[in-house]
């Protein structure tokens, strides 16, 4: 049973206690956090709405994270915040409306009611999904308390988002990565403070799903994250996904002319571009997030958020930096869902027009589900031969997209999506020796993410980002009570995993009492968990064969991703709605009950 979660569910608690447990002194200042219980009634400290940056508004907005202004009063860290970086409300409201505000830079901290500094208990630091456009680290979102009672502390920061988070001019001011610049701050923070809080530095994970996961796999390729985390988990995401790769900055700086351009700015200056959408107001600003092209019905973004590779937060692309082992080498825990690709295909779904007209317009859709093209200004030539090779290995031909193929369909958007960047990620890492290991998700539960498009999820395989229900409790605003045994021992034993990998680097170790013991990757033994009623190691042929496909056919760019643009037919091209034959996203929780 799921139940709404209120502040009748969880609630202030008064502990009395000789020191004063909420009142925590940070490098820049004392902060007093709130108590809170559980559903189940445990106690833990709250501290939210905690500043690790300065606002990044008027000249700071596009910039670097600047240090918080100090403070030598107690702030209050102790309410129920819900703070969101502007953003598109896809993940909160059924009608999506620009919303939050650019003064978005806080996280908060939430550990068990009586542990002290010095206690140096694991901590976790959850990144939030969203595509890079929408999401923030709200209580009621991402509940801490699964991990509040197994002993863990939890850091959960927000980022910047969409043109905010991801803007280069190629100049100081303007650098790019914002986003990903956020939470290098906000793991310095951790660094600089969590031991205050009874953390231990030295045992930080960074983990989240989704773009979050991507997050995660970029923050392993920079320089400026090395020794402010030492272990990671990337759940379903990673930049080696086809579908979604890096940029190049002469393709970043030349979309940040296009959005100048768009705003009317007259100098192309990068210090006039800067000025220019400086002074944009920030919700008109947003409004760029939805400008897609007409080839692909509006479907794909133009300004879709992405790392950057500027040759200094990453010093070049990223299969370089693997190739040489020039990266974070770090304990990795990575994987994927069983349908990822149902995130696209419950559209065909919902709306089967769109089997035929996507093999007829499958020269322009193809390319974007596979690929991540926009339209025909970001296509390389080779694109469409690509496409109809890896097309015609699921399918045997585009015109076999139609319901008799929706496995095949999902399959193939799912390797594209996540599995082939995940298998990559994976393999490489343990070429150079590193700690993995590698999941596939398909426990199918009672809930999952199709029931937010009004889809009856139990008809359908294990969506992207359906392992959450498991991980977290409360989960956008459900508290879920008198779960069924097999619900409660597969999300017991996940916990266990996640928390013993946080802890010692080895999700199953010995005395654990898992059943299944989780072997690493190697280079000899590319085996992966199955996380389902019944736990155990695997390699199927079936995976084998799809992994095959890509690797025959897929090649990663060494240059730029993007063409040399024609801006002027981009922005003749641009349209500002999806087709209405495709459905919005949505959250998690949204038409649940």
């Amino acid at each position: 049973m799921i139940l709404k979660a209120s502040l009748t569910l969880i609630f202030l608690s008064a502990i009395e206690c000789q020191e004063d447990p909420l009142l925590v002194q940070t490098a820049d200042g004392p902060l007093r956090g709130g108590f809170r219980k559980t559903g189940t009634g445990t106690a833990f400290r709250s501290f939210q709405a905690v500043p690790f940056a300065a606002p990044p508004v008027d000249s700071l907005r596009f910039g670097a994270p600047q240090p918080v202004t100090p403070w030598t009063e107690e702030r209050k860290a102790s309410g129920w915040e819900d703070i969101k970086c502007i953003q598109y409300g896809f993940l909160y409201d059924e009608a999506p409306k620009v919303q939050g505000t650019e003064d978005c830079l806080y996280l908060s901290v939430f550990t068990p009611a009586n542990v002290t500094a010095g206690a140096k208990l694991p901590v976790m630091f959850w990144i939030f999904g969203g595509y890079f456009q929408s999401g923030n680290n709200a209580w009621w979102a991402y509940g801490a308390d699964n991990y509040i009672e197994r002993d863990v502390i939890l850091v959960q920061p927000n980022h910047r988002l969409g043109p905010f988070g991801f803007t280069d001019m190629g100049i100081p001011e303007a650098p790019g990565n914002q986003a990903l610049r956020d939470l290098v701050a906000a793991l310095q923070w951790v660094n600089t403070n969590i031991e205050s809080f009874g953390g231990d530095k030295d045992r930080v994970t960074i983990f989240g799903e989704s773009s979050g996961s991507w997050a995660v796999s970029y923050l392993q390729m920079t320089p400026y994250a090395s020794g402010l985390y030492h272990r990671a988990i990337m759940q379903s995401g990673g930049l080696f996904n086809p579908f979604w790769l890096w940029q190049t900055r002469e393709d970043a700086v030349g979309l940040s002319s296009v959005l100048a351009t768009l705003y009317n700015c007259t100098d192309p200056s990068p210090q006039g571009k800067l000025d220019c959408l400086q002074n944009i107001d920030a919700k008109d600003l947003e409004e760029s997030i939805n400008l897609g092209s007409e080839e692909t019905l509006g479907i794909q973004k133009v300004f879709r958020g992405t790392g950057i590779i500027d040759g200094d937060f990453f010093p070049d692309i990223p299969t370089e930096l693997v190739d040489r082992g020039e990266y974070n080498h770090v304990d990795l825990m990575l994987g994927m869902t069983k349908d990822e690709g149902l995130l696209q295909t419950v559209q065909f779904e919902i709306n089967p027009d769109l089997y035929g007209l996507a093999q007829v317009l499958w020269k322009h859709l193809g390319p974007m589900f596979l690929f991540g093209r926009v339209g025909d200004y970001d296509t390389w030539p080779g694109d469409w031969e690509k496409c109809q090779d890896i097309t015609n290995a699921y399918l045997g031909s585009r015109w076999n997209i139609d319901q008799e193929h929706f496995q095949n369909l999902t399959d193939m958007i799912s390797d594209a999506y996540i599995w082939y960047g995940t298998h990559n990620h994976a393999k490489w890492t343990a070429q150079h020796g590193d700690n993995v290991f590698q999941y596939l998700f398909q426990f199918k539960g009672p809930y999952g993410y199709l029931d937010s498009y009004g889809v009856d999820s139990t008809k359908y395989g294990v969506a992207h980002s359906d392992e959450l229900w498991q991980l977290w409790n409360i989960y956008f605003g459900n508290y879920w009570v008198n779960r069924p045994e097999d619900i409660v021992s597969v999300s017991d034993a996940m916990l266990e995993m996640w928390i013993n990998f946080a802890s010692v680097g080895d999700p199953t170790p010995p005395g654990s009492g898992l059943e299944t013991a989780w072997a690493p990757v190697t280079p000899e033994d590319h085996r992966y968990l199955v996380i389902d009623s019944e736990m155990r190691m695997d390699a199927s042929e079936s995976y084998q064969a799809r992994m095959g496909i890509w690797d025959k056919i897929f090649e990663y760019p060494t240059g730029n991703t993007i063409p040399s643009p024609d801006m002027k037919r981009m922005r003749e091209n641009m349209v500002r709605e999806t087709s209405d034959m495709w459905t919005p996203v949505r959250g998690p929780g949204e038409d649940l009950i």
